[in-house]
């Protein structure tokens, strides 16, 4: 389960560091579709940092792909959330237990992503070298340290 966790989070992190510092990207999304550049950029980002093979890029690409198109299918019912949370800041005091709601909506969201690929992330840690397996380690252990994607 740990490693299912530390997989989850390089591909979280590369996810979301590819649309923070790729603003001008569309992000994952282009419409109703999945942006393919941004599909590409996750994976040349962990081949940058883990020296993947071609077969390991394609697994990693696979994995990316089907959490991005279940992302996608969540759209509507995130896009309703963030509706109701805005609704809840028109109000002159909020109400902490229906923003808590909200958030817990979004976090079963979100969790459900990392769910759906749980079994290919186990089986592409399973095609790492220790190499690349230290290389990993090294990659969550830096990222962050210095604030948020690095900024100080």
């Amino acid at each position: 389960m740990r490693k299912v966790i530390i997989i989850g989070m390089l591909v979280c992190v590369a996810v979301i560091g590819a649309c923070t510092r790729y603003a001008a990207m569309k992000g994952p999304f282009d419409g109703e579709a999945i942006n393919t550049a941004f599909l590409e950029f996750v994976v040349d980002k962990a081949d940058d940092k883990l020296n993947l093979t071609d077969s390991q890029q394609i697994e990693l690409s696979g994995l990316v792909e089907k959490m991005l198109l279940t992302a996608l299918e969540q759209r509507p019912q995130a896009d309703a959330l963030r509706k109701e949370l805005a609704t809840q800041m028109l109000n002159e005091e909020l109400d902490m237990d229906a923003v808590e709601a909200i958030i817990a909506k979004r976090m079963q969201l979100y969790h459900s992503v990392l769910e759906i690929g749980k079994s290919e992330l186990v089986a592409f840690h399973g095609t790492l070298t220790d190499e690349q397996r230290t290389e990993l380690c090294r990659f969550i252990m830096e990222h962050g340290k210095h604030g948020w994607h690095g900024s100080k």
